[in-house]
C-alpha cells in the first residue's frame, strides 16, 4: 500500500519500462504488452494496447507482426504489405536493401544475392567465362 492523494492505495508491481501508469493497483500496460505486471509481449498474432488487436495476415507470407505497431516485418528477400512478394529485380535481403552484383545476365536470388550464372559464365557474380568445352549449372562445372 502506498499514501497517495489522501489515502491508502495497492502498490503497483509493475514491469517499469513497459507500464504506461499505476491505476488502483493495477499495472496499465504500454502498447504491446500484457499481464499483471505489464512483463509479456503480446502473444503471436496480437499487438497493441492490452494485445487485443489481431495482427494482418503477414504470419501466412514470409513475415511476422510486430506485437507493438501490427506492421508486418518481413523475412530477407521478401516485401509488401503482407510480405508475399520476393524483392523487386537486382535487389535481396532484408527490407531489399541489397543490391545485386550479377553480370552477365546471371539471376539474383532474391533472398541472400547468390548469383546463378547462365551457361558459359561462372564465379560470384557471373564475371568469369567458362574454360573452354566446359558450361556451369548455378556453380557447377560439366564438360560440353
Amino acid at each position: 500500500m502506498e499514501f497517495k492523494g489522501g489515502g491508502w492505495l495497492p502498490l503497483c508491481e509493475c514491469k517499469m519500462t513497459n507500464k504506461k501508469t499505476c491505476r488502483l493497483g493495477r499495472c496499465i500496460c504500454e502498447r504491446g504488452y500484457s499481464g499483471p505486471r505489464c512483463d509479456r509481449p503480446c502473444p503471436k498474432g496480437f499487438y497493441g494496447i492490452g494485445c487485443r488487436q489481431a495482427c494482418p495476415p503477414c504470419t501466412s507470407g514470409y513475415g511476422t507482426c510486430d506485437y507493438l505497431t501490427g506492421q508486418c516485418e518481413c523475412e530477407p528477400g521478401f516485401t509488401g504489405f503482407f510480405c508475399t512478394q520476393p524483392c523487386p529485380a537486382g535487389t535481396y535481403g532484408r527490407r531489399c536493401l541489397g543490391k545485386c552484383s550479377c553480370q552477365n545476365n546471371g539471376e539474383c536470388y532474391h533472398v541472400n544475392g547468390e548469383c546463378r550464372c547462365p551457361g558459359g559464365w561462372m564465379g560470384k557474380d557471373c564475371r568469369e567465362p567458362c574454360p573452354i568445352g566446359m558450361t556451369t549449372i548455378y556453380f557447377k562445372l560439366y564438360p560440353l
